[in-house]
């Protein structure tokens, strides 16, 4: 941080004491001020940062590039065709990382895989990864990730609600027990908030039950189910 700070402050000075080119100390200040609502300072939204406008900012450090290359050229007495050159070479490169960057969005998978290979760990990532695979019947595939998850985040309702339906189509009855009943004493303090979750931790742990042959939690478990639903409806 204190590094970042420093780079921050040197080309802060560096742009007021060329202040004669104009379209330095524009560039510069346009990138730090719409800097603010994306680095955490302002909070938008839940996530820390949100680097996926970092466009609006960057339209600053173009300004500087360009007029800054204008000047160059300039002084230099480039002709004309170099620079049409240069451009073309630059936009074709730039057309080339947009295209490749693009392709991490192109669907949920793709999108969350990226995520984790630039983040490591992180539960966010992992429990929309395997929730991914786990809609599109790869459960093997999904179950890792979902366990990663709740072993990084074991207070959270939602990822071990994902893990206990993974570890239930799977067949392991018990650990889907586990973190059925995980779902229901994490939300028992907000039974409001976590109506719908405690619903479907209920209800999906009745299906468990039976398949145990154990008929007495099962019921009890629809039961507990249905109360939700009457009390609070779909949420």
């Amino acid at each position: 941080m204190i590094a970042a700070a420093l780079v921050l402050i040197a080309i802060t000075a560096l742009a007021i004491a060329l202040r004669r080119q104009r379209y330095l100390l524009v560039g510069w200040l346009w990138f730090l001020g719409t800097l603010v609502p994306m680095i955490g300072l302002v909070q938008v939204g839940r996530q820390a940062m949100a680097d996926r406008y970092a466009y609006l900012s960057f339209v600053g450090l173009f300004l500087m590039i360009c007029w800054g290359a204008a000047e160059w050229s300039q002084q230099l007495h480039l002709r004309p065709a170099w620079l049409r050159a240069a451009s073309v070479v630059v936009l074709v490169a730039l057309a080339m990382v947009t295209h490749r960057q693009i392709g991490y969005w192109k669907d949920s998978y793709a999108l969350w895989t990226r995520s984790l290979q630039v983040t490591g760990s992180n539960y966010e990532a992992e429990d929309n990864l395997g929730v991914v695979l786990l809609n599109q019947g790869r459960l093997q595939e999904a179950l890792p990730h979902l366990q990663t998850a709740v072993a990084l985040d074991p207070n959270s309702p939602i990822y071990n609600l994902n893990l206990a339906i993974c570890e239930h189509r799977l067949g392991n009855l018990t650990q889907a027990i586990e973190h059925y009943q995980a779902v229901i004493r994490l939300t028992q303090n907000d039974v409001a908030h976590y109506a719908q979750r405690r619903h479907d931790a209920f209800y999906y742990m009745s299906f468990v039950y039976r398949d145990l042959g154990d008929s007495p939690h099962s019921w009890e478990s629809r039961e507990a189910a249905d109360k939700l639903l009457r009390d609070f409806g779909e949420k």
